[in-house]
């Protein structure tokens, strides 16, 4: 019996580079799949096409040679050590740029897709100080985002983005792909 993709390690997976759409029909159906599928066609047809993102389960899409997008599954295989918040996939959009661009973001309910997933420290390997890291971003003041998430740009997770959310990402990603340019 062949191995499904989505169950394969980083190492497995490094060797062939499975598309996202290859592994996204094992692990969705329905509107689930579409709006995978939906949004990796998207990525591409901006020629910012997801590839495979160096570990299992990820792609990323690089714009002007940074990356702008990073979308991930969840792994089945660890299913009940999985420490992520996320159910079954997340997209980041790399949003370096947003601070000359936040102006023009309309209110609270991208205030809400882009703020309620921002990664909190936990303890991780950066051992960053929570008080310490404050950002304000759409207006709002953030606290004790990690320093390993949030670093030199500023990377948002929406977790298991629903339709609404998907169209709010490529207005954020056209928004920061215009002023890349």
């Amino acid at each position: 019996m062949e191995q499904k993709l989505s169950m394969m390690s980083n190492t497995e997976q490094q060797k062939i580079k499975p598309t996202i759409e290859d592994v996204a029909p094992e692990l969705f159906d329905g509107d689930g799949l579409q709006a995978v599928l939906g949004f990796a066609e998207y990525m591409r047809n901006n020629k910012t096409p997801l590839r495979w993102g160096g570990v299992a389960n990820a792609w990323k899409a690089m714009h002007k040679g940074k990356p702008i997008c990073y979308v991930r599954f969840a792994q089945p295989q660890y299913e009940s050590m999985r420490d992520h918040k996320y159910e079954k996939w997340s997209v980041v959009p790399y949003l370096n740029h947003i601070r000359e661009y936040e102006d023009t973001i309309p209110g609270e309910e991208y205030q809400e897709l882009l703020l309620k997933d921002m990664q909190p420290c936990g303890g991780c390997k950066m051992q960053c100080a929570p008080e310490t890291k404050v950002i304000t971003i759409l207006g709002k003041e953030i606290w004790g985002i990690c320093h390993g998430y949030y670093s030199s740009r500023l990377a948002f997770r929406v977790n298991d983005p629903d339709d609404v959310a998907i169209d709010r990402i490529k207005e954020l990603l056209e928004l920061e792909m215009k002023q890349r340019s």
